[in-house]
């Protein structure tokens, strides 16, 4: 072979990539799609932590609101007691005064 023709060859291949350089750019290729997946999901987890935290302040807000509205029940319950004991003791008086009246009362 001619040697000008083997040194213009040799001269055109070093610039064609080898094997190695090959699986070094599939590697990387490799690394930058995990890259951009792992990126994407540290993006997806702090968008979740987002949504958990408002969650989470929704469930306090309810959370005040119910134990109000047990506290208005029980305080509704408790008067509602007294109420209606001093129903009983006014019919009691009533009764008792329709006795010494002469009243029949009638219900």
């Amino acid at each position: 072979m001619d040697p000008e023709l083997i040194q213009y060859l040799d001269k055109k291949l070093e610039n064609i990539a080898t094997k190695e350089d090959l699986e070094k750019l599939a590697t990387q290729n490799s690394v930058d799609s995990i890259s951009a997946l792992v990126i994407s999901n540290k993006q997806e987890i702090n968008e979740l932590k987002k949504d958990v935290d408002a969650l989470r302040e929704s469930i306090q807000a309810l959370t005040v609101s119910v134990d109000s509205l047990v506290k208005a029940v029980g305080d509704l319950k408790t008067e509602y007691v007294m109420v209606k004991n001093q129903v009983n003791r006014h019919e009691k008086w009533l009764q008792q005064i329709a006795d010494k009246v002469g009243i029949k009362l009638e219900y």
